[in-house]
């Protein structure tokens, strides 16, 4: 590739270069590097644009660096609330970060969803440990369909719960993973045989509550929205995060802010550690075997970079993708 191109690869070519054992490590080494090697995101660590003239738009960008791999990047997603559902534009924009120069952009409308179940499923290893034989999985959408995949890779399951909006859909989600994913009639049938939980919903009003969070259990709230009723954080002996920044103004933590149920200054004294802590053996999770555990992750840009970085990699050494003059 000369020096003044960019390879374009797009969402079909990612995921035929997807390897989902590469792409778990990538992750788990970006929640390292935010540890050792910080600032690894950009500062603000997500930028929100909407315009009263376009309601149905909403744009955002998130930046990050990985020393350890030299790359640097911005993700950048555009939604349109169409009539007939959202419509997603997401795109891994990727540079060289000792001299700025860009060499590819990867379309991550896949990857983002496989992105997403990893980093839940890097949550549950870090703070509960492998030896879990019955996670409880809250919804049954595109990213639920990749963590059943990641779950079944990392634990010996005996099952997965599942649980949705509805019950039938949680029965067909189980149909079409089969082997040990059970279809369940409501969150408390699914939350009820297992010993930690992984929720990654678009619920808008709390759907999990402290009253759910037995002794000994982890819980990993994902949802972008409120899924979590703040008893959740009250009844937890232990809480975690990935990135307290972007928590305090999205998810079930943002909500909370935003709605004056608790501050943000409250809620950082709440956090025992972050999960590059974690994982990157700065911090270690100290609980006793009833110690009700509440994790929630929202997502780290640096960890869409390292996926996508392994992506662009893997494309250059095959000849995949398009490859344009800039």
């Amino acid at each position: 590739m000369s020096q003044r191109s960019l390879r374009l690869i797009n969402d079909q070519e990612a995921i035929s270069l997807l390897d989902l054992d590469r792409a778990y490590d990538a992750i788990r080494d970006a929640y390292v590097q935010a540890a050792t090697l910080p600032p690894v995101l950009s500062s603000p660590s997500a930028q929100l644009m909407k315009h009263p003239s376009a309601p149905a738009v909403a744009m955002k960008v998130k930046g990050a660096q990985l020393p350890s791999q030299r790359v640097a990047g911005f993700r950048l997603v555009g939604d349109f609330d169409a009539e007939g559902g959202e419509i997603s534009h997401d795109f891994q924009w990727l540079a060289d970060m000792d001299t700025a120069m860009p060499y590819a952009m990867v379309e991550m409308l896949t990857l983002h969803t496989v992105r997403t179940a990893i980093t839940g499923v890097v949550a549950l290893e870090a703070i509960h440990g492998s030896g879990a034989k019955r996670i409880a999985l809250i919804g049954a959408g595109k990213i639920a369909d990749q963590a059943v995949a990641v779950l079944r890779r990392r634990f010996a399951l005996d099952e997965i719960r599942v649980a949705a909006s509805r019950s039938e859909r949680a029965v067909a989600f189980a149909a079409n993973h089969c082997g040990n994913v059970v279809g369940c009639a409501s969150i408390d049938e699914a939350i009820g045989g297992a010993e930690a939980v992984l929720s990654i919903t678009s619920a808008s009003s709390p759907i999990l509550f402290g009253a759910q969070l037995r002794p000994g259990m982890t819980l990993v709230g994902m949802g972008g929205s409120y899924e979590c009723d703040l008893s959740m954080l009250e009844a937890a002996d232990r809480f975690y995060v990935d990135d307290m920044n972007y928590a305090c103004v999205s998810g079930s933590l943002g909500a909370w802010v935003k709605r004056g149920l608790i501050t943000a200054q409250a809620a950082q004294a709440r956090v025992n550690a972050e999960l590059g802590q974690i994982v990157g053996g700065l911090a270690r999770v100290e609980r006793s075997p009833t110690d009700r555990v509440f994790t929630i992750v929202q997502g780290m840009a640096c960890c869409d970079l390292a996926l996508a970085a392994d992506i662009a990699a893997r494309a250059a050494e095959r000849g995949i993708g398009r490859v344009v003059g800039v």
